[in-house]
């Protein structure tokens, strides 16, 4: 986009939003009317969302995610510049790029809430070190503090970082894992593990692998 845009009002007559692209890079603020009957900004979030589905489907460096929202858009948080984002304890998706190319995202910890997370949710997202999830998910985990998401039943490591430490049981390495991590130099499989999948470090910037 050749212009810089710090803030985005949605009007009233506003009816479809099919994508913002890169729009969002610098945008500080973003508000909906309030006579808006499909997309509202409650609680003066910073946000776009979807009134009927409670889906943010865009965010910006500001966001502050309302409690009532049960579902992160694909691409809602993409190349924006937030830096802190605490997601809602009733949040139950995370679509697919959510957080991707948010350079400056250090952390984040999944709730327990969350059943669904989509893929890639963190390519390029190149300054994240500490990844968790709330002990009392029932779907994921991130057992003994390892910065990363592991699907519990399929002992698969989805998501890491960094500073990832694979623990011992995990058997698989997902599709696109780490994929897009350039904080990623070395990396150390544990001999459990049977099957990596595609792409899993695709973009990163490992030099050192067992």
């Amino acid at each position: 986009f050749p212009y810089k845009i710090n803030s985005v009002f949605v009007s009233k007559n506003v009816k479809e939003i099919v994508s913002l692209g890169n729009l969002l890079e610098t945008v500080e603020t973003i508000k909906v009317d309030k006579d808006n009957p499909i997309y509202d900004s409650r609680d003066n979030c910073n946000a776009i969302i979807e009134t009927s589905t409670d889906k943010l489907i865009a965010g910006c460096k500001n966001t502050v995610i309302p409690n009532s929202v049960k579902e992160i858009g694909k691409r809602a948080f993409s190349g924006t510049g937030i830096a802190k984002i605490n997601l809602p304890h009733g949040l139950q998706k995370i679509g697919n790029y959510a957080f991707s190319k948010c350079t400056q995202l250090r952390s984040l910890t999944i709730p327990a809430s969350v059943s669904d997370i989509g893929k890639k949710i963190f390519q390029s997202a190149s300054n994240i070190t500490e990844i968790s999830v709330d002990e009392n998910n029932q779907k994921y985990d991130s057992r003994e503090n390892c910065n990363a998401i592991i699907e519990t039943e399929a002992q698969t490591l989805i998501f890491g970082c960094g500073k990832t430490i694979v623990p011992k049981d995990v058997t698989k390495i997902g599709d696109y894992a780490f994929s897009g991590c350039k904080n990623l130099v070395e990396i150390k499989l544990p001999d459990s593990v049977t099957s990596i999948g595609k792409e899993c470090f695709s973009e990163s910037s490992l030099k050192s692998i067992v």
